[in-house]
């Protein structure tokens, strides 16, 4: 089954994205798996001062790995949206990992300057903004 990233935004938490996006009805009836992790602070790191400073790339990629271990998902489909910081997140994954990323649906953020700097996808990403 594919996999959704759920990504919350600033001083929110994966709880609040539940609740806000609906996503868990849509992947009963559309057969999917959805995830709604927590950013450090409830913060992910998208290279602007204030925000979270861990590795949060790296966490979710090794969250996608752990994901695998227990549900059945295809690795080729793993997708990421984000409300507001939780949609600028979603770009850097585009941009750091778009060999594990399929495409990404960010809602109320965009690519923050160092994002946009830094951007080097290894194939164009698809993505409904």
């Amino acid at each position: 089954m594919p996999l959704m990233l759920a990504l919350h935004g600033f001083t929110q938490n994966g709880q609040t994205m539940m609740g806000l996006s609906g996503f868990n009805a849509l992947a009963e009836e559309h057969q999917f798996v959805v995830a709604y992790p927590y950013g450090v602070n409830t913060s992910w790191n998208v290279g602007v001062a204030g925000g979270s400073g861990v590795d949060d790339v790296g966490f979710l990629l090794a969250l996608i790995d752990t994901i695998a271990t227990k549900a059945n998902i295809d690795q080729s489909r793993v997708y990421a949206s984000g409300f507001s910081n939780g949609g600028f997140m979603s770009y850097r994954l585009a941009c750091e990992a778009s060999h594990r990323i399929a495409a990404i649906a960010p809602v109320a953020g965009t690519m923050v300057n160092a994002t946009y700097n830094a951007c080097f996808p290894t194939r164009p990403m698809p993505l409904i903004h």
